[in-house]
């Protein structure tokens, strides 16, 4: 692999710091995770209920062989007459949700060097295994891309990606999951650097990350 201008860039804490955010940014997310933890409860709670009042057993047995393959059901729960005063008090925790102003310097570091990735004309590249980053121009980036997935992959017609996307339909209808998988995605790869193997200054080698991967795997 051909050698890239690239400059290593080290960040002194984890990565999986969260940063300070907007309000309406912060609430929205509340919101939406409150949204689902509800919906897993409510569904819990509903088979429950209904296997414990109504289900013969053989309703509960045809339940239990029904084979989803870990997929989940994209349908919303129904309301729970039992979960409803919880919900309320929930709620109302969201209303009540005041912020203030943090003076914090590590905070400070995060928000620039937030900014200053943000501002930048350059790529950010991860490392493979370790917590390095590196920075380079879009052009190296987009060449070293185009090596690996050259490497691995060959170019194929429109009409083959679509009789992909067919198939997919025809093997999830058939096995009654069309309600819980979503179409195939068409996402673009990404890369990490294997910076920790031998003379990376002067190879860069990469690895290649397809995330278009469909429920049907």
């Amino acid at each position: 692999m051909a050698n890239i201008n690239m400059q290593q860039i080290k960040f002194n804490y984890s990565l999986k710091n969260i940063g300070l955010t907007y309000k309406d940014v912060y609430t929205r997310s509340l919101i939406n995770k409150t949204q689902s933890v509800i919906q897993r409860m409510r569904w819990k709670a509903h088979f429950f209920l209904n296997q414990a009042n109504n289900d013969t057993e053989q309703d509960i047995a045809a339940h239990r062989s029904a084979n989803t393959y870990g997929l989940k059901s994209k349908r919303s729960a129904p309301p729970v007459a039992e979960l409803r005063a919880f919900e309320d008090d929930v709620a109302r925790l969201i209303e009540n949700v005041k912020f203030r102003d943090v003076n914090n310097e590590f905070m400070k570091e995060l928000e620039r060097d937030k900014k200053k990735i943000k501002s930048s004309t350059n790529i950010f590249v991860p490392a493979d295994k370790t917590r390095n980053y590196y920075e380079m121009q879009p052009s190296d980036y987009t060449k070293l891309l185009t090596e690996n997935v050259t490497k691995s992959y060959k170019h194929a017609q429109e009409h083959i990606a679509t009789n992909i996307a067919e198939e997919f339909k025809d093997i999830v209808d058939e096995l009654k999951l069309s309600n819980r998988t979503d179409p195939m995605a068409e996402t673009t790869a990404f890369l990490t650097l294997k910076d920790h193997k031998p003379d990376f200054e002067n190879h860069t080698k990469c690895r290649l990350i397809n995330p278009a991967k469909s429920d049907g795997g």
